[in-house]
């Protein structure tokens, strides 16, 4: 699945919390992609999840701990 970074999302930064290694959004969306959850993945997890959320899990460059933020999917942008 595709995920689309939008103006909110952009520029927040995220941390490796094993290394300490420290991404912008640009340099986060360009690390390998682990996998992406969306609703139907979290369902028994949370009560509700909002329509065209996900959660971007990515590896870190520097030691391989997923990452994960909360993103918006390109069919929420469409």
């Amino acid at each position: 699945m595709s995920v689309a970074r939008t103006d909110s999302t952009s520029s927040r930064r995220c941390r490796c919390g094993r290394c300490g290694t420290d991404y912008d959004a640009a340099v986060f969306a360009d690390l390998a992609p682990v996998k992406t959850l969306g609703g139907a993945d979290l369902a028994d997890h949370v009560v509700h999840w909002p329509d065209g959320v996900v959660v971007d899990v990515r590896a870190c460059a520097r030691c391989q701990t997923p990452i994960a933020r909360l993103s918006r999917s390109a069919a929420a942008s469409s």
